[in-house]
Formats: structure tokens, sequence, C-alpha cells
């Protein structure tokens, strides 16, 4: 590549295309060195998203990416401080040699960081220090991806920069967050994800924690499954008593099955004046919320991607709300926020066309849209 590449001629991550394309014996580092020559736009393209293994068995035995990618930041100094976005997966077998890189890293280069431990190894993340390099001092956006402990949870709240943060669990735990920790923490979206159908309280209540601070909350919760029952009626009300000042509030209902025990949104929209993205679902609502919304709210989610979803079918109480609610916006345009309606709809399900809904979105000059988001996504 010339000296003078365009950044418009690099449309893709390069170290992903040498990853995928150089054989794991060749020498990843001569690769990189070429990038020297490079403008700096086209070197910001190398390192979008390196994905860093770290496996048992010992680096000399198995020539992985992981040990190329680590003697690329060994011996190339000017490619370090174009490293952002970083997936690091932890063994029990890890030696600090391993990731000894990461000390290399310059402060405020790294900006996501994904930490995944392969095994519920409690006192693993304690052993590492990860946490104490400049580079992870200053990331904004840290994701843990196999929540083990509350302990996980308060190391990453104590980095002083970060503002996003996103925790994925498979198993379940109970436990409370350092209310000092949780007043001083600087995080302003949460994110909880479960990776198969499990409740982690512990998890929740990081949100209920953080709740004053936060702009954005996002979760997928237990609400499908009657094996939670009495968590899900209590993660109800937290949800809507810990809501009020949010911006935006996501909850993903896609692989529900059975409804919620309260139509909990209703009351949680009459008191928050705030919000500005809000994604509903099927049994969490009644024709009331339409009535409800804030002045502020710009974009409205409505999420059918559940089978016997059928709230929102025309000629339902709910539909008309809705169909009323979007005719409001162009009474009182100069008072409105409201922007786009969007339908979700469960994939490859049968739903009626809506046509009332879009063209009351048409008169009053909001966007409507329907997709089908996969179950996968």
């Amino acid at each position: 590549m010339a000296r003078g590449t365009s950044p418009l001629a690099v449309p893709f991550d390069i170290l992903r295309q040498v990853f995928d394309d150089i054989s794991l014996l060749a020498d990843l580092a001569a690769a990189a060195l070429v990038c020297r020559h490079w403008t700096e736009p086209a070197q910001m393209a190398l390192y979008q998203r390196p994905l860093s293994f770290v496996l048992a068995k010992p680096l000399s035995e198995i020539p992985t990416t992981t040990s190329l990618f680590a003697h690329t930041m060994e011996t190339c100094p000017h490619l370090r401080p174009l490293l952002r976005d970083v997936s690091l997966i932890l063994s029990s077998y890890y030696t600090k040699e391993r990731t000894g890189w990461l000390q290399l890293i310059p402060e405020n280069a790294i900006c996501k960081f994904k930490y995944t431990a392969s095994v519920p190894d409690g006192s693993l993340i304690h052993n590492l220090a990860l946490f104490d390099t400049p580079s992870l001092r200053t990331v904004t956006d840290f994701t843990i991806g196999s929540l083990f402990s509350m302990d996980e949870i308060s190391i990453v709240l104590s980095l002083p920069c970060l503002t996003r943060l996103t925790l994925e669990y498979n198993t379940s735990f109970d436990s409370h967050v350092d209310s000092a920790l949780a007043s001083a923490s600087t995080v302003k979206h949460l994110k909880l994800a479960s990776q198969i159908n499990c409740w982690c309280p512990g998890a929740f209540r990081v949100f209920i924690a953080l709740a004053p601070r936060l702009e954005s909350f996002t979760t997928n919760g237990p609400f499908h499954d009657q094996r939670y029952a009495s968590w899900r009626d209590w993660m109800e009300a937290e949800i809507a008593s810990h809501s009020r000042t949010l911006r935006t509030l996501i909850i993903d209902a896609r692989k529900m099955e059975t409804r919620p025990s309260t139509p909990f949104l209703d009351d949680l929209v009459e008191d928050n004046a705030s919000l500005v993205r809000l994604r509903i679902f099927p049994g969490a609502y009644t024709a009331l919320l339409f009535g409800r919304l804030p002045p502020t709210l710009e974009v409205l989610e409505v999420d059918l991607a559940s089978r016997g979803a059928d709230d929102l079918q025309p000629g339902r109480p709910a539909y008309e709300a809705l169909v009323e609610c979007i005719g409001r916006v162009r009474e009182a345009r100069a008072r409105a926020a409201l922007r786009e309606v969007v339908f979700r709809m469960f994939p490859g399900g049968a739903h009626p066309t809506f046509a009332e809904v879009a063209k009351a979105c048409v008169a009053s000059g909001v966007k409507f849209r329907c997709e089908r988001p996969s179950l996968q996504a």
C-alpha cells in the first residue's frame, strides 16, 4: 500500500484480515511494520477490534495469534497507540507473561475492553495485574464476558474513566454492591445480558445501586421463564422504581413466552420526565401507557417478538391508543419530540400490516418501520 493511502481505501479492519489470511507460523510483527509508511488515518484502521486468546498451553508450543499479537506489541511501539478495542479470554493457567504487552499500551488508547474468564475461578481476577495497567485505567467501555462474582464487578467499577458497563452471565449468584463504590462510580450506561435462560440477582443489584446516575439501562431479564416468577415480580417493581431518571430503557423480550405479572411500564413512564428512547413489550403495558408518554420521547420501540403477542392487534385498545398518541404529535409538534416508531416482530411470525399506525406516522411526520431482529442478535 502506498505512503499516501487514503483512509477511504481501507474499509476493513486490517489486522483482522492479517489474522484471517496469514499463516499462524508467519511473523505478524514483520507484516505490521509496513504501516509505519502509511498515513495516520490509514494506520487507524489497523486495530479496530483485535481478539486475543490466552491458551492453557505454553506459547512456545503453539504459535497462535496471541503470541504473534503480543510479539507485535512488544516490537512495534508505533502501533501501540492505535489499539482501540480488545477482547481477552483468560484461562486458569494465566501467567503474567501472556498479557504483559498490556503494560506497554499507553493511557487513552484502549477504549473498549472485554474480559472473559473461561472457568469460574473466583480468585483469578484478583491475581491479575491487568487492572493496574495504565491502558485499562483509562478504558471507558468494559464488558465482563462471563460473570461469576460481585468481586469482579467491584474491581471494574473502580476504573476511574468507565462510562459503559456490560455484564454477561450464564450462572447465578446474589450479592450487593458496596454503596460507597456505587456512589463514586462514573458508569452512565449499563447493560445486563443473560447468555442462557438464567437469572442473576447479583447482576441486577448492580442496576439498583447505579440507577441514580444512569442515563441508559438495557436488559433481557427472565421475563420469559416461570421458574423465576418470584424474582421476576421483584425485578419489575425495581425497574419501575429505579428508572425515573433514565433517558433510555431497553428491555429485550424476544424470547419471552410468558407475560409479566403486571403492566409496570404504565406507571414508569408517568414518573419519568426525561425518557428519550423506550422499548416496550407485551404484558408490560396497557393502553394507558400511550397517554402517559413524556413529551421528551423521541424513539418508541414496540416489541412484538413474542409468540402470542396480541396487545397491538388492530382493533384492540392498546393499538387504538397508539394511533391516537401518534396523531397528537401532529397537533402538538412544538411540544412533542417523537420522531420514530419501530415495531420489532418475531422472526418468521405472521403479523398484520399495521396500516393505521403507518398512516398516522406519515400524517404526523414520524418515521415508521418494522424489523425482524434475529433471535441470536
